[in-house]
């Protein structure tokens, strides 16, 4: 499936409390990547505890944050790997979305 820049924004802006319209409408992972690492960084500085919350609440792999906090993948910046991990979420829910769009729910007697 094709990365659908402008709807991965719009679920990332809604999942992480941010202003409408604030990342990127393009097709370009690596644009998203670059604004959503950076808005990552600022919220881990400014409110670790909240931000790890919202992580929670997104269903972002745990073990994968944990270990790129305690440095297992030293090639990159924590708030670029953890940034990878939010959009890789996100992009899976709004395939998982499209995929089920047109599901219509069975009869309530079976």
């Amino acid at each position: 499936m094709k990365f659908e820049g402008t709807k991965i924004a719009g679920q990332i802006e809604y999942e992480l409390d941010l202003p409408r319209g604030i990342l990127p409408r393009d097709d370009s992972e690596q644009n998203l990547l670059t604004h959503v690492s950076k808005i990552v960084e600022r919220m881990m500085e400014e409110n670790p505890g909240g931000f790890f919350n919202m992580l929670y609440i997104m269903d972002v792999d745990e073990t994968a944050i944990r270990k790129i906090l305690e440095n297992k993948i030293p090639s990159e910046t924590p708030s670029i790997s953890i940034a990878k991990l939010i959009i890789e979420r996100e992009w899976r829910k709004v395939r998982t979305r499209e995929a089920y769009k047109n599901w219509e729910t069975p009869n309530e007697d079976w």
